[in-house]
């Protein structure tokens, strides 16, 4: 399993810049992955897993361009060989405490580090000096503290020559002189500092407050010198500063989502980055700025046309109010559908490693309101579906802030077959009264493309392309087929309608899932799940819940599987019968197969994986810590499973075995790719175990698999004409 995250933050320290290199490559760390990208063409032109858990910092080498620095939370400081990905050397910076920041200078002979390290009534902030012996390769590391700072401090620089270090304290300015460790307050200001920057090749330096003001300080390094200059354009606080190499052309950037380029105190703008600027720093030979955002993106802006030039983005950053969902981009090989940014949803190639593209879905105005008092509400991406061809995405989005009437919207989008882009073709105005808990797409009898919304108003909607069938149904009648027919805006917009409005007993409706075949609806309502017939939308059969809300739910052959918070339930549709039930806390299942399903269940901070087959609570297969946090997702993807966690983490369990670094938490001594392989491979049938109740899962049981063919199986459309009278409810 490969992990690919996206909520470990792109944060100072983590992004660095290689100019001297051949492609001039742009380094980030995300979590435990290193990635290098171009900046020319802005392509990602590498990944490179490591099997440390956190990494804290990244710093080019100063004594060979071609190796990389890196410090991880544990202390450690690893060595590596960028032409090949070898790691040359590894030094214990510390062994009581964690490295925060790395400080790399022009210096040839040594840089700092600096710790949090564990002192007797707490802790202490350690500034360490690292010495490079050897010019060409690191071969020996020694280190020396030249400074112990006991209050915790907020920023940290270095001098391009390596002699002095910039710290901020509170309302102070703090400079340390790294050859006779002497400190001295360079500047005393009334409101809290957060940030500052350091020329690269002028004695000056800038600051930035809690209240959006930049002091600059030239002769910074100098005791008793002067203010040299204060502008004052954010309104939020200053979160990053960067100097220009050839100019004193100051950048800004914070919360407003602006980046700012100061030049003799006037302001010029770059708006709408996307979201709160957290880095800013200049690669290369100085023709752009590479600005690092809290969605994980990195904008690459031109000097000379002021303008974006490239967008790096692994993963985006999801809004924490968006769907936990993820599914498989029909007709695209490799590719997912993930939530992102508010408003937003994101396609990401798994194989590539790299986005596909980001769809405005929302059309909205983003700002910054999650950091006022009293926050700004955005309409968000609720849920999101795909039809089986990959032609029509449908997505809910919704918005509440308690003050107002929520809104709700119901989206149809179509693919356009030139730039394979999806355009909005319908929208409709509050579909439901209430939340809409559940969006299903499917295929019913006579090819009908058909989305079902589920609300806790009571009711159940079936929508689908009104006009097109009226169209359909004449052309029937008349016995012709009709030539294409050119539809007016006013009809366009309202091509998808309710063709179906279902209900029972009152209740509220939480989920719902069409059969494969397009002959049977299924609906959870609270308590009860309803079976219906998609032709005339009559009711078969009424199954009761041991619990009132059912997460998800799916058929397998003729077994309908719901999942709740903590219980699997199994049913066999030909004799309304339960199979069977396992209590557990089960955070997501998954089909794989007519005849084998995937539970994903959380044990303390990692999730295993059980396979069953619908006859039997024995599970087939038992993986442990399969991945760290908890499944909200997963998809199928050309025998691929695609696993996202809580903390947007995706994981490729695949049949192809991964890099050996990716199974150095793994419990089991077999490589993992091997289970699935065997699964999705399986022919002979074994004997069927029944059980009443569910043991101690165990992987002994695995030797007996049964792997039913799909074709064996009668239609799901045989259920319904057999289910018995006495299980229907009477007619009013």
């Amino acid at each position: 399993s490969s992990g690919i995250n996206a909520e470990w933050p792109l944060r100072p320290g983590s992004v660095t810049a290689l100019p001297a290199a051949p492609d001039r490559p742009l380094l980030c760390t995300i979590r435990n992955n290193i990635l290098s990208w171009s900046i020319r063409d802005g392509a990602l032109t590498h990944v490179q897993p490591t099997s440390y858990t956190y990494i804290i910092g990244i710093a080019g080498n100063p004594c060979n361009t071609a190796q990389l620095l890196m410090a991880t939370r544990s202390g450690d400081l690893v060595v590596w060989d960028m032409t090949d990905w070898s790691v040359m050397n590894t030094f214990q910076i510390t062994t009581i405490g964690r490295v925060i920041r790395l400080l790399v200078s022009n210096s040839k002979t040594s840089f700092f580090a600096v710790t949090e390290e564990r002192v007797n009534d707490g802790y202490a902030t350690h500034i360490k000096k690292v010495q490079l012996e050897g010019i060409s390769h690191v071969q020996n590391l020694q280190q020396s503290s030249i400074l112990v700072i006991k209050k915790e401090c907020d920023e940290f620089r270095v001098s391009p020559c390596g002699n002095w270090i910039l710290y901020l304290r509170d309302k102070r300015v703090r400079v340390i002189n790294t050859k006779t460790c002497a400190t001295f307050t360079r500047y005393t200001h009334d409101r809290d500092l957060v940030t500052a920057t350091i020329h690269p090749n002028l004695n000056i330096a800038a600051v930035g407050d809690c209240q959006g003001r930049i002091i600059t300080l030239h002769d910074w390094n100098v005791k008793g010198s002067t203010v040299s200059e204060v502008n004052h354009w954010h309104a939020n606080p200053v979160i990053t500063l960067c100097f220009a190499p050839r100019s004193e052309a100051l950048f800004s950037g914070g919360k407003e989502s602006v980046l700012v380029k100061w030049l003799e105190g006037q302001p010029q703008f770059l708006p709408r980055i996307g979201s709160a600027i957290k880095w800013v720093l200049i690669p290369g030979k100085g023709d752009m700025v590479a600005v690092v955002t809290d969605a994980n993106v990195i904008h690459t802006v031109s000097l000379n046309t002021w303008s974006v030039r490239h967008r790096l983005s692994h993963v985006l950053r999801p809004s924490p109010h968006a769907s936990e969902g993820m599914l498989a981009l029909n007709g695209s090989d490799n590719v997912v559908v993930l939530p992102s940014t508010s408003g937003h949803i994101q396609m990401f190639d798994f194989k590539k490693r790299n986005h596909v593209g980001v769809m405005d879905v929302t059309k909205q105005n983003l700002t910054t309101g999650r950091y006022i008092s009293k926050p700004l509400s955005y309409l968000e991406i609720m849920h999101f579906q795909v039809s089986v061809s990959g032609d029509w995405l449908v997505t809910v989005e919704r918005r509440s802030d308690g003050f107002v009437t929520p809104e709700c919207r119901l989206k149809f989008w179509r693919r356009c077959p030139d730039n394979k882009e999806y355009t909005l073709h319908t929208c409709i105005e509050s579909p439901h009264t209430k939340i809409v808990t559940s969006l299903g797409v499917g295929v019913t009898a006579g090819g009908v493309l058909t989305a079902v919304t589920t609300s806790t108003d009571t009711f159940v909607k079936v929508w689908q392309r009104s006009s097109l069938l009226e169209v359909k149904e004449e052309e029937e009648e008349d016995g012709r087929e009709g030539d294409p027919i050119e539809l007016g805006d006013k009809e366009k917009d309202n091509m998808w309608d309710v063709s179906r409005t279902l209900t029972y007993a009152s209740e509220p409706a939480y989920s719902s899932i069409i059969s494969e075949d397009g002959t049977v609806l299924v609906v959870a309502f609270k308590g009860v799940a309803v079976l219906y017939t998609c032709s005339d939308y009559a009711v078969k059969a009424v199954l009761p819940l041991a619990v009132n809300r059912t997460s998800a739910l799916f058929l397998a052959g003729h077994d309908l599987i719901t999942s709740a918070k903590d219980l699997i339930t199994v049913w066999d549709l030909r004799s309304l019968s339960q199979r069977w039930e396992a209590t557990s806390n089960v955070s997501h299942i998954l089909k794989l197969s007519e005849t084998l399903f995937i539970a994903f269940v959380k044990r303390k901070s990692f999730t295993d994986a059980y396979v069953f087959r619908p006859d039997s609570p024995i599970p087939v297969k038992v993986h442990k810590m399969l991945c760290p946090g908890v499944v909200t997702g997963a998809c199928l993807v050309n025998g691929d499973i695609i696993v996202r966690t809580g903390i947007n983490e995706i994981h490729i369990i695949s049949s192809i075995p991964p890099p050996p670094i990716a199974l150095s938490f793994m419990e089991e001594t077999s490589p993992i790719s091997t289970v699935f392989s065997e699964l999705l491979k399986i022919s002979a049938p074994p004997t069927v175990q029944k059980v009443d109740v569910m043991g101690v899962l165990d992987t002994s049981n695995a030797h007996a698999i049964l792997s039913c063919p799909s074709s064996v199986l009668p239609p799901v459309s045989s259920i319904c004409s057999n289910i018995l009278s006495d299980f229907l409810p009477k007619k009013s």
